[in-house]
């Protein structure tokens, strides 16, 4: 099969659509753009979701403050940097996604998608609540150490 990726853009991750921008305080050092997060202790702060509680929008990265914007979509937030939050749904984005240390992860066009609990992608089950739907092909190793994660494109639900 052919594998015909998306090659995201240097310095993007909304890629089509025009998604509800709010600005929130990313309370986690471990929060990347294409993270999903949830509200954390008030309104005016969130985290990468932590399977605690419904995820409500994604880590944006473009129209983050520049003064804490990181230099890349791969390199993190600092604790308590402005981020902007995107949400609204239909719009996609290139998510996070995780794969398992057991084996390959593929996803094709259409895959549904859900919260994997550590504001990363997962092939949602029949009982998952469904967050994204694939917009590419992407295949994902496994890795017996830790699950590997990858950059997806995806429709967003939320």
């Amino acid at each position: 099969m052919v594998d015909n990726q998306h090659t995201a853009p240097n310095g993007v991750v909304v890629t089509r659509g025009d998604p509800v921008l709010k600005y929130e305080r990313a309370l986690s050092a471990a929060a990347k753009a294409g993270m999903l997060v949830v509200y954390d202790s008030n309104d005016y702060t969130c985290k990468p979701s932590d399977g605690t509680g419904k995820p409500y929008g994604w880590v944006g990265y473009e129209r983050s403050p520049i003064e804490t914007r990181p230099d890349t979509i791969d390199t993190e937030y600092a604790s308590g940097d402005v981020a902007s939050i995107v949400a609204g749904g239909s719009f996609e984005i290139y998510a996070i996604m995780t794969g398992s240390t057991t084996a390959e992860t593929v996803v094709y066009p259409g895959t549904p998608m859900a919260d994997n609990g550590d504001g990363t992608l997962k092939v949602a089950s029949s009982t998952d609540r469904i967050i994204a739907i694939a917009q590419e092909y992407k295949s994902v190793p496994a890795n017996e150490d830790a699950a590997a994660t990858a950059r997806v494109h995806v429709l967003s639900l939320i």
